[in-house]
């Protein structure tokens, strides 16, 4: 071979190494940019904290610090709240439903509860349940919407429920929450502002009325000297509060305590002062409605679950 040929040929081959070096570190950089460009920013945000209870109004009077027992307590539809009264040995029990969607269950028991009688008046249109007390000697009175309307009414029962009528004298004296606006309370047949935008578990006795608000407890009492007028609803001391009951003097709140595996049934005045110990209610699931009513100034039915248990 010609040494030009050979010198040529040589040439070449560096070349081409020369080449495929340079190649190769290019496509070494570009790798290495679109490395960097994709690599996100560190980030100085933080993570939302586990969301705890907002207690509206009055909120120091209510303040309880925040646990990880308590921030399980479940908030269930308007329609699986529960109704529970006891009277003259007769028990009726219900279950609200909502208008035009889902049908309203009442049920009457003799037995303490171990056998129960449908008697939901259908027949008069009643598609929710406001409210359920008894009324004279093991009778019921209840507020329900009815009709294709969803008008408010109050009905009694003096035949042990197989018949109710619309009274409308005791419906212009009824305490519930308005159907038309959560966030207004029908107290006495007086439109009150609540304390919330959304509260429930409304119940009242004789003037003496509670609801819950995101887990706190609010009292507005007739037999409760009002300070600033129709409005004034006072902050109970107990928090996580799954349900409450009215009597004429006193609220019983069952609520979620980290010292119970169970609910916790604390009885305040009208004032909102504890009167005695707080009594635990072991084995009570809490993830399903509940309903809790006042027996006696020291005993109580809660409804969880089939079955009624009487605490204290």
């Amino acid at each position: 071979m010609p040494a030009r040929t050979h010198h040529r040929s040589r040439a070449a081959q560096v070349t081409a190494i020369v080449a495929v070096i340079v190649l190769t570190i290019g496509v070494a950089a570009l790798a290495m940019m679109a490395l960097t460009q994709s690599k996100p920013e560190p980030t100085t945000a933080l993570v939302n904290p586990v969301p705890t209870f907002t207690l509206g109004v009055n909120a120091d009077a209510a303040t309880a610090p925040p646990s990880a027992t308590a921030q399980t307590v479940p908030v269930f539809a308007p329609a699986e709240e529960r109704f529970l009264a006891v009277d003259s040995g007769v028990m009726w029990r219900g279950v609200a439903g909502e208008c035009g969607t889902t049908a309203p269950v009442i049920e009457r028991s003799t037995d303490v509860g171990v056998t129960w009688v449908d008697v939901t008046p259908t027949y008069r249109e009643i598609g929710q349940l406001l409210s359920l007390e008894p009324f004279a000697d093991g009778q019921a009175e209840a507020v329900a919407l009815v009709g294709a309307g969803c008008e408010p009414q109050a009905l009694r029962t003096f035949t042990q429920g197989e018949f109710w009528e619309p009274y409308p004298e005791a419906l212009a004296s009824a305490t519930y929450i308005s159907p038309n606006d959560s966030g207004v309370i029908v107290l006495a047949g007086v439109e009150v502002e609540a304390p919330c935008d959304e509260p429930r578990g409304l119940r009242t006795t004789d003037g003496n009325t509670a609801l819950i608000c995101d887990g706190a407890v609010y009292v507005h009492s007739a037999v409760r000297p009002s300070e600033t007028g129709p409005d004034d609803w006072l902050a109970v001391d107990a928090n996580y509060a799954v349900t409450i009951a009215a009597s004429s003097g006193s609220i019983a709140v069952a609520h979620v305590t980290e010292s119970c595996d169970g609910l916790t049934v604390t009885n305040f005045s009208a004032e909102g002062i504890a009167t005695e110990p707080s009594q635990c209610v072991a084995g009570v699931d809490i993830a399903i409605p509940t309903a809790l009513t006042i027996d006696s100034p020291e005993g109580y039915t809660l409804w969880s679950g089939d079955s009624p248990v009487n605490v204290g």
